[in-house]
Formats: C-alpha cells, structure tokens, sequence
C-alpha cells in the first residue's frame, strides 16, 4: 500500500509538461534506453522539490572526498553520481517509496519508473499547494514580526518621552505635595468644624427637650385646673339638687328605666347565646352525620364502580351472545342446507339400493343398507347437537335476563341512597342558619 497514487503514462506526461519538463513517451516505455533522460528528470525534480542541484552536490561531495581517498581525481564523477543518487533516494524515501535503489538509478523498469514519477509528482503537486501557505504564513509572520519592531520603535519612544516628562514635572510634583499637605491641614480643620457644630446640635436639642419639657408641665398645670374647675361646677350642681329635689328624682326615675332596658337587652344577647350553643351542638351532631353520609357516599361510589364493571361485563356478554346468537344461526342454516342434502343423498340412495337388489340381490344390497343406516345414525347425532344448542341459547337467555335484574336492582339502591344523601345534606344545611341566628 502506498501513500500516492499511481499515475498512467499519459498522467505523468501532463504533470511534467505542466512542470516544463522534456521527456516523451517512449522514454517513458523503454527507460533502460534513456537512462540519462531518466537521470536528468529525476535530478530536475529534485532541485524542483529539494533545491539542491548536481554542482552544490559535487563541490560538497568531491571536497571531502579528496581528503579521505588518495587518489581524488580518479572518482570526480563517482563521487558526484553517488552524491547525486543518494540525495535522489532520500527524496524518494520523503515521497513514500522507501525501495529505491541502485536498479532504479541505472537500470529503471517502466513499472518501477512509473512508480517513482507517480511518488515525486504527487510530492511535487503538494509541495506546490503547500507553498502557497507556506507564503502565505510567511507574509503573515512578516507581517507580525513588522509590527512588533513598530510597537516596540513605539514603546522606546514613549520610554524616552516618559523620561523627559519626569524630568520636566519634579517642580510640577513638589507643588503637587505642598497642595496635598495643605488639603490634609484644610480637612483636618473641616473635622475640627464638623464636631463643634455636632456638639452645637447637641447643645440645640437639649434645649428643644427642655422646652418640651416645660410645655409638658404647662399642659398638666392646665388639666389640673380644668379639673379644679369641673369640681366647682359639680359642687354648684349639687348644690342646686339640694334646693330642687323634685328633679333630682325624675333624674333617678330615667336612670332606672335606662338601667331597665339595658337589663332587657342583656336578657336578648343571653338568650341570644343560648340559640347559638343549641345551633352550635346541632352542628356536632350533624358532622358525625356528615362523616356517614360521606362514608355512605364513598361506599356508593364504589358500588357504583362495581356496577360499571358489571356492565361493562354485561356488554362482553351481550357481544358474546351476538356471535353465539349469529354461530346458531349459521349452524341452524347449514343443518338444514345438511338435512336437505341428506334427504337428497337418501332419496339417491334408495333409488341405487333397489336398483342394486334388483341387478344383485346378494352383499352390495346389504353394504348400501348398512351405509343408509349409518347415515340415520349421523342424522340422529346433528338433531342431538341443534337441541343442545337450543339448551345452551336459552340458558344463556336467562342469564342475561337474571343480570339485567340485578342491574335493576342496583340502580335502584344506588336511587335510595342518593335520596338519603340529599335529605341528610338538606338536614345539616340548617345549622349554619342557627348559628347565624
């Protein structure tokens, strides 16, 4: 498996005519004949891909070669054309064919060429999509690394700016601490002044409550003179019931009646109390009536799901008897269609048997007997079988009936216990009334 995939030889030649590569096709068909065309594409396309080419190799390589062999100018081109295949090979390994060897360098198959082109063109075409980012990214960190020189060009000039700045406002902050110090001074005066007029307030309220006092004093002085006053007149007036006792007694006759009537009120709101206390024990009584009725009214409740279980019941059965009504009559239909299909059949038989004792009167005379009293019998059998199912239809019949009854029967003391209800609930609805009375 590889990671690219492989191209035909149409593919190929696009690709590196796209790339601006000379080759043809039938150097592309038979590559062990073009060989040095094939060299010369692959080393094309690695300066494309890696950016090396066969002069960089050959200074580098033919350098350190002459001071590790004797006899240098005796593998110039060796020592380049192994320089050159192996930078060949670690491209190819970069490209995914990690089998590329000598065979491939001098003698290519067209399979293995198309293979190797296959790997590098993939390499090529994604190297080239991959360089537009790559610019891109690099434009983009240029662009970064521009500003931050700017921003920090920016920075030292502030540095530098701030400097002078300090350097020019020393006087600037030396005022600025002798007009704080003086703030402080102006502050702390402004507290002293706050507390002497706190205390002057206080001096202010003090007063205030004096005077409130004083006020207070003068008020009772007054009410002890009103008071002194009521007493003269009170004393004036009896003096005058002492002169006039004629009025004094009318005065006593009036006070008795008020006091009278006030009796008679007090007899009202007694016996007033009273109805509310009888209402208020009919109420007592009338919650343990209440606390039946409501029992009374679960117990119906639940007989009233009793009796929709019933009918619901009493519906499965009525469907059921539908369809066992309507299985009668289909049975009843096909015993009659049977019964007159057996009368046919015997009448064919009788017909057959005294044909048959005329042409022989020996056994097929007593065989066909044998089978028409058979059939008797089965004849015998379909009668048992409709009387039994005119049994089980009236039973049926009558058991219905019997539920019907006793859903009557229900209904009817679900009636009677609702009227029950309704007078109970009548009943307790006049205590309210008492109570409020």
């Amino acid at each position: 498996m590889f990671s690219f995939p492989l191209l035909t030889n149409d593919e190929i030649l696009t690709c590196l005519r796209e790339l601006e590569f000379s080759i043809s096709e039938e150097e592309l068909r038979d590559p062990e004949r073009h060989r040095v065309a094939i060299r010369v594409v692959l080393e094309q396309l690695m300066e494309m891909c890696v950016g090396v080419t066969r002069e960089d190799l050959s200074t580098a390589k033919v350098s350190v070669g002459r001071e590790t062999i004797c006899y240098p100018e005796l593998h110039e081109d060796s020592i380049t054309e192994l320089a050159m295949f192996r930078a060949v090979a670690d491209m190819m390994r970069t490209c995914g064919v990690a089998d590329f060897g000598l065979r491939d360098w001098f003698s290519p198959t067209p399979k293995r060429l198309r293979k190797n082109l296959s790997a590098v063109l993939n390499f090529a075409k994604y190297r080239e999509d991959m360089l537009i980012v790559y610019k891109q990214l690099c434009e983009w960190r240029d662009g970064q690394l521009s500003r931050v020189r700017e921003a920090r060009a920016e920075a030292d000039v502030a540095a530098r700016e701030l400097e002078v700045l300090e350097g020019a406002t020393t006087g600037d902050r030396r005022e600025a601490a002798a007009v704080a110090a003086d703030v402080d001074a102006m502050e702390a005066a402004a507290a002293d002044a706050a507390r002497g007029a706190a205390a002057a307030r206080a001096a202010r309220d003090a007063a205030a409550d004096a005077a409130g006092a004083a006020r207070c004093q003068a008020q009772g002085h007054a009410a002890a003179l009103e008071r002194a006053r009521s007493a003269g007149r009170e004393l004036q007036a009896r003096g005058d019931a002492a002169a006039a006792p004629d009025a004094v007694r009318s005065r006593i006759a009036a006070a008795a009646e008020s006091l009278a009537a006030h009796d008679a009120a007090v007899d009202a709101e007694a016996a007033a109390v009273a109805d509310a206390r009888a209402g208020a024990s009919r109420l007592a009584d009338a919650k343990a009536d209440v606390a039946a009725a409501a029992d009374a009214v679960l117990a119906v409740e639940r007989d009233l799901e009793d009796q929709k279980r019933s009918l619901r019941e009493l519906r499965d059965l009525e469907a059921a008897r539908a369809r066992g009504a309507d299985d009668v009559r289909a049975l009843a239909t096909c015993l009659k269609t049977a019964d007159a299909n057996r009368d046919h059949a015997d009448e064919k038989l009788r017909y057959v048997v005294e044909r048959a004792a005329r042409a022989d009167p020996g056994g097929a005379a007593a065989r066909l007997r044998k089978e028409l009293a058979q059939l008797d019998g089965d004849r015998v059998a379909r009668v048992a079988l409709k009387r039994h199912l005119d049994d089980r239809e009236r039973a049926f019949r009558a058991e219905v009936a019997a539920r019907d009854d006793a859903d009557r029967a229900a209904d009817l003391w679900i009636g009677a216990a609702a009227r029950d209800l309704e007078r109970l609930v009548r009943t307790t609805a006049t205590a309210p009334r008492a109570v409020a009375a």
